[in-house]
């Protein structure tokens, strides 16, 4: 008598018939085989103190004035900004370092202007935000005047 084979043969059979019972990952009815944590709440961004060292772009966002004249900068909040000193157009970008932005280079026009102009801001290389304050700084760190919040003078240029 032999017992062996037809066993092996019953064992083999079974774990073959089990096995396809499980499916595979190919199969379009098959269950996920990693899971993710996915939560239903939104994220969200929280405020931080402008003395932290982790600002963001949109902790600048805002147009800034020149309260002793007619210039300004309007940062977007995603890293562009338009402006003016009055006379000249200004159009670059922004980075965000702590509490402080580098300004891009930018080309512009050298115009003769008249009253308001604020022609120190065609010096910006970089901007420190402080309260309700933006320091603009110089290609040497020099600090060529101050901007507030407001709004695009009515008679500037954009």
């Amino acid at each position: 008598m032999q017992t062996g084979r037809p066993t092996v043969a019953l064992v083999a059979a079974f774990l073959t018939v089990g096995l396809a019972a499980c499916g595979s990952s190919d199969e379009p009815d098959a269950p996920p085989t990693t899971t993710t944590n996915q939560t239903s709440e939104p994220s969200t961004v929280t405020d931080t103190p402008h003395d932290t060292p982790h600002e963001s772009l949109a902790d600048f966002a805002g147009t800034w004035v020149d309260p002793d004249g007619k210039g300004y900068l309007s940062f977007d909040g995603d890293g562009g900004i338009t402006g003016s000193d009055a006379c000249n157009g200004i159009t670059t970008t922004y980075s965000v370092d702590g509490t402080t932005a580098t300004v891009e280079p930018f080309p512009t026009t050298m115009m003769a202007c008249g009253d308001g102009w604020s022609q120190w801001l065609l010096g910006v290389t970089s901007v420190e935000l402080d309260d309700e304050v933006l320091t603009v700084l110089g290609r040497d760190g020099e600090e060529l005047g101050t901007l507030v919040p407001g709004t695009v003078p009515g008679d500037a240029p954009e």
